[in-house]
């Protein structure tokens, strides 16, 4: 350990007189280059930021659905559940316990919401899509059910603590956490590379 110490600290100046060298002004190809301002024209240029203009780009009724709003609260609650449950299963604190109970109820309600009020109704979406879709869905509903199991699990832990149970909630909230990022994936799928959703393309109205 001392000699990688003492190499590190022989390098680092050596690495300092390196980088020091190059002028940031001067890249090769660039001597003596006029500068040239780009002018943006009028109506491209930003606008000033004020109170009133982000209440204006806090206007959700240009989204084409809400769904990706939603799907935030299990993508972050669950594993954090799992997370504080596993800090819980090591400690005689309950307050882990409660965190974890606590994120996976909240995850369990965003998911519910993102899946029932907010799930998009697709149409005519090609092969490849409605593939990815279903898959979306096995696991978008089997993070709810072992969401579901998970908050019973912490809610008995709660009121009866004891090793096995704290072991059981922290393996249920990591297929849930597994599940949910799987679900993730696919709904970036869907998104990014079969363009479902953006600019509201394949979503029937409501």
């Amino acid at each position: 350990m001392r000699l990688l110490v003492l190499c590190a600290g022989l390098a680092l100046p050596l690495v300092a007189v390196a980088l020091g060298t190059e002028k940031h002004d001067d890249k090769p190809g660039q001597t003596g280059a006029p500068v040239v301002e780009r002018v943006v024209p009028p109506a491209l240029a930003p606008a000033p930021m004020s109170i009133e203009a982000l209440i204006r780009d806090l206007d959700f009724t240009a989204f084409p659905t809400l769904h990706p709003i939603a799907v935030h609260a299990p993508v972050s609650f669950i594993p954090l559940a799992l997370l504080f449950a596993l800090l819980g299963l090591f400690s005689q604190r309950r307050v882990f316990t409660g965190l974890a109970f606590g994120f996976t109820l909240g995850g369990l309600a965003g998911g519910l919401v993102a899946a029932f009020p907010l799930h998009p109704h697709t149409t005519g979406l090609p092969p490849a899509a409605r593939e990815t879709l279903a898959k979306h869905d096995l696991f978008a509903y089997s993070t709810l059910w072992l969401a579901l199991l998970a908050a019973l699990v912490g809610l008995v832990c709660l009121w009866k603590p004891g090793a096995l149970r704290k072991l059981f909630l922290c393996l249920v909230l990591a297929v849930a956490s597994a599940c949910v990022s799987i679900t993730a994936h696919y709904g970036g799928t869907l998104a990014y590379v079969h363009g479902v959703g953006v600019q509201g393309r394949y979503l029937m109205g409501h």
